[in-house]
């Protein structure tokens, strides 16, 4: 069961990781003049997964970007995110 769950896991942050590091290819390829971001944030639950940290930590450096996550407290109350967001 361990193994099962370690597998799904991989693969659900695969395809988020692949779904993110499309978004971002394509907002940097952006020819129109707009500035470049600097950071990649994540937030909302999913933002408390150790294993996703690491992989957007990695991310974020291979486009030289700042990754920005909240504070683990904060990642299970939506209203607590999108403020936190807006903070930011």
């Amino acid at each position: 069961l361990p193994d099962i769950a370690a597998v799904f896991q991989e693969t659900a942050l695969q395809h988020l990781m692949d779904g993110t590091s499309f978004g971002v290819e394509s907002v940097l390829s952006k020819p129109d003049g707009s500035p470049r971001p600097t950071a990649l944030v994540v937030s909302g639950g999913v933002a408390c997964n150790q294993r996703l940290r690491e992989k957007i930590i990695d991310l974020a450096f291979k486009f030289s970007l700042q990754p920005i996550f909240p504070h683990p407290e904060l990642c299970s109350d939506n209203g607590a995110m999108i403020a936190w967001a807006a903070h930011e």
